[in-house]
């Protein structure tokens, strides 16, 4: 985490799990979230769903630079997104008080 990369099916997992568990630690969580945002544009939607909703479930906001990250994994993919994720993702956001770019409402 130090090194500020993490591989997105990694940070999707820790971060998932953590909210089952109701994990307390926002400075560490804050850590993870940085130290994804390299790998989200890559992310499958899976990994990006998850993310967003274990930052909902958790009630921590991953920041602007986070959702920009984000933004450009999910976006392009949008029309192929599930019903189920999609819903999952729009839920997230709404709970995260995030309000999405034009471009992500365009797509």
């Amino acid at each position: 985490l130090r090194q500020g990369n993490l591989d997105s099916v990694a940070a999707s997992l820790m971060l998932h799990h953590l909210a089952k568990l109701g994990y307390p630690n926002h400075k560490m969580l804050q850590v993870l979230l940085q130290a994804s945002i390299s790998q989200l544009p890559q992310a499958g939607l899976p990994a990006l769903t998850s993310m967003v909703w274990s930052c909902a479930m958790l009630k921590i906001d991953p920041g602007e630079a986070w959702f920009a990250a984000w933004e450009e994994g999910f976006g392009p993919r949008i029309s192929a997104c599930p019903a189920q994720e999609l819903c999952t993702c729009m839920y997230s956001m709404g709970v995260l008080q995030y309000r999405t770019s034009p471009i992500l409402l365009r797509a």
